[in-house]
């Protein structure tokens, strides 16, 4: 069977499961994430997954060993994206498919001004991708560009509202929205949620019923799919 490896698969919210769940007849899933409470989280989502920590930079995988490799929302956080990029490379197969996406320009511009040191290194994120960036650095590694579309999200305003509560909360913007993504039953089992998860969902809630069609006119990421063709 055909193998798939998710990069930064994070603690599986109800975006990867899903996309897991149509895949799963066709490919073997891998993924990999750099903090080992997210890996231990995701075997209990998705345990027909093969899921290990990891680094982006150093994949604890042979060479040309997947066909897909998906790596949402990892490029902006890793301290070596050319390093990444030559990592997914070098363990997927020629004319293997890649799917990355990257933060919109316009929301990072934003969410930035927002939250202090949100774009810094060592901090939550450590650059900014726009099209021409992107697309050069998926060529310099070998990829060829089949696809670029900017998508929309319908939770735009909550992140806006997420990146604040940040700053006042013993929650990271990740983990209150795996909260409003996966849902509030799977993390009352974690202690550090119980005072406060419960009032977040809620207020997530309501925002993304009251933002609903704004968000979804505002782009939050821009896709690419490439085919390794060197």
């Amino acid at each position: 069977m055909k193998k798939l490896l998710d990069v930064g698969c994070g603690p599986g919210t109800i975006s990867n499961i899903g996309i897991y769940s149509n895949l799963k007849n066709q490919f073997n899933i891998y993924g990999i994430d750099l903090l080992r409470n997210n890996i231990s989280l995701i075997r209990t989502r998705f345990p027909k997954g093969n899921f290990r920590v990891g680094k982006a930079e150093k994949l604890p995988f042979k060479k040309g060993y997947f066909n897909v490799v998906l790596a949402r929302h990892v490029l902006e956080h890793v301290n070596d994206p050319d390093k990444s990029l030559e990592e997914i490379r070098r363990v997927s197969k020629m004319g293997g498919k890649l799917t990355l996406a990257v933060p919109h320009v316009f929301f990072e511009q934003i969410t930035s001004k927002i939250t202090p040191h949100y774009i810094e290194k060592g901090h939550h994120h450590q650059r900014i991708f726009n099209k021409k960036t992107l697309v050069s650095a998926l060529r310099k590694h070998g990829y060829k560009i089949e696809s670029i579309s900017n998508d929309k999200w319908p939770f735009f305003v909550i992140n806006m509202v997420l990146s604040t509560l940040a700053r006042f909360s013993s929650l990271k913007m990740e983990e209150q929205t795996g909260i409003f993504l996966v849902g509030k039953k799977n993390y009352i089992r974690d202690r550090r949620f119980y005072n406060q998860y419960l009032l977040i969902y809620k207020l997530l809630e309501i925002l993304n019923n009251t933002f609903f069609f704004l968000n979804y006119l505002i782009p939050f990421e821009l896709n690419v799919t490439a085919r390794k063709v060197k």
